[in-house]
């Protein structure tokens, strides 16, 4: 039996970041969603003991209990034999960290919450997404899809040449958005080094094993 195990849902984009890590390093894992999947389920003693801040993912290897995408996957690239999923040079290491805090703070709040959500738990008249969110957020996105594409005409992938921790945290937010959301795709379809990145990303195994079925979003 594997002595990782992961827990939360598999529709959540932080979890299918770490998914996506341990399926790169070739770590075997336990996904444990039953009891750590519902905002209900997330309030419960049992995984406030595994996250306190009542969010997902959370990870245990062994006797060692971790909370938040980012230290995860860090240690999951560090404690592990396999591909290095950071850079070697110093520098693109800090760009890697650069691009892992914009997920947590401007693509996940952009894309995910200011797009997607609006359309999978709508508060909006009559039950409809509220546009006066998403016409804000559809504006945003333009904004940063120019960034992130610019980024990409300098380099293969966000960080460098290789896969690092910074794509296995954006790319899901945005492979998200861009199948859920119609303003996301939009803001993200026309730029041409974007979609190489999506193009390779998609068809990579430890993506297309780790891809969720199309139902909620977190």
């Amino acid at each position: 039996m594997s002595e990782v195990t992961i827990y939360g849902a598999p529709a959540s984009n932080f979890v299918r970041s770490v998914r996506i890590a341990c399926r790169e390093k070739g770590v075997p894992y336990v996904l444990e969603i039953e009891g750590h999947n519902s905002l209900e389920a997330l309030s419960s003693p049992e995984h406030l003991a595994l996250h306190p801040f009542a969010r997902i993912p959370a990870f245990r290897h062994g006797d060692r209990l971790i909370y938040e995408t980012a230290g995860i996957i860090r240690y999951v690239d560090e404690a592990f034999d396999g591909p290095a999923l950071q850079p070697d040079d110093v520098y693109e290491r800090a760009v890697m960290t650069q691009w892992m805090s914009a997920a947590l703070d401007y693509i996940n709040a952009c894309f995910i919450r200011g797009l997607v959500l609006q359309y999978v738990f709508p508060r909006g008249e009559n039950g409809e997404p509220d546009r006066s969110v998403i016409d804000v957020e559809a504006e945003r996105a333009k904004r940063y899809a120019q960034i992130l594409d610019d980024r990409l005409a300098e380099s293969e992938f966000l960080a460098g040449g290789r896969l690092s921790l910074a794509d296995i945290m954006v790319m899901p937010m945005l492979i998200n958005a861009w199948n859920r959301a119609p303003e996301a795709k939009a803001a993200l379809e026309p730029h041409e080094n974007l979609g190489r990145l999506y193009q390779a990303l998609v068809s990579r195994p430890s993506f297309t094993e780790t891809a969720p079925e199309l139902q909620t979003a977190a």
